[in-house]
């Protein structure tokens, strides 16, 4: 079943998620569930990004949800306010749990650059917050400091959303997929927040893939040999939420 949900209304402006629930093989079971947030800068994309992996999972049982935030200069004040949409998100997932069949202990988080930051904002501020934290977290070339120049004018007001400063023991276990060549967020402050993280008690599953840049993971930028390993890893990450986790083929830095 695919259906367009709205999540929350702002001042009049419905948000929305993209659904997608196949039918389940068994009435009483319960599957998995992720919600995929795209990149953009919090300025620009749209939640059909994440389109292709979101098939990869609902082929495999899983309830997608690809999700439409307000964006800075757009629909958007701030960035405060596309967190808050993320949250927003979470929440409806949580609430819609029995509706879609899904197991609220086995729903997890996804997103690219901008929605890698929020996907780590949602587990972060759920914590915090007393909700549901996300099983795991996919992160694709994710933005995990916000305090570098490229981002600084946008998160001066908000210390508090830079992953690097949410470093905790109760952060779920997470899996990035990052460009050794990314010229958008470098591979070493992604490198140095999953440090951070394993030191704090978390469990994080790296994977520097040479020679490439900024939104790699997209379909058509890297090669077939990458992509297919991006889609491995994917599968892997999703076995973890099924609890039947499945070995990659190959390891990313021989790609």
């Amino acid at each position: 079943m695919s259906s367009i949900e709205p999540y929350a209304n702002r001042d009049g402006l419905e948000l929305m998620i993209h659904v997608d629930a196949p039918a389940p093989t068994n009435a009483n079971v319960r599957r998995p569930a992720v919600l995929f947030f795209h990149g953009g800068g919090w300025r620009n994309g749209g939640p059909e990004q994440f389109s292709p992996f979101a098939k990869q999972l609902n082929a495999r049982g899983f309830v997608t949800g690809l999700v439409q935030y307000r964006l800075i200069g757009k629909t958007a004040a701030n960035v405060m306010q596309c967190v808050d949409d993320a949250l927003a998100a979470w929440d409806w997932l949580h609430a819609n749990a029995n509706r879609f069949a899904i197991d609220a202990a086995r729903c997890g988080c996804a997103g690219g650059s901008a929605g890698g930051h929020l996907s780590i904002m949602v587990a972060a501020e759920s914590i915090r917050t007393s909700r549901p934290v996300p099983a795991g977290l996919l992160l694709f070339n994710p933005v995990v400091d916000t305090e570098i120049p490229r981002f600084a004018a946008d998160f001066q007001q908000f210390p508090q959303l830079n992953p690097m400063r949410r470093i905790e023991p109760a952060l779920p276990s997470m899996m990035i997929l990052h460009g050794q060549a990314d010229e958008v967020v470098s591979s070493e402050s992604v490198e140095t927040f999953a440090s951070r993280a394993r030191q704090s008690g978390s469990s994080v599953d790296l994977h520097i893939y040479p020679d490439q840049s900024h939104g790699f993971f997209n379909p058509g930028r890297a090669t077939e040999t990458v992509y297919a390993d991006v889609c491995q890893r994917v599968s892997s990450w999703a076995g973890s939420l099924e609890g039947f986790p499945v070995p990659p083929s190959a390891d990313s830095s021989n790609v």
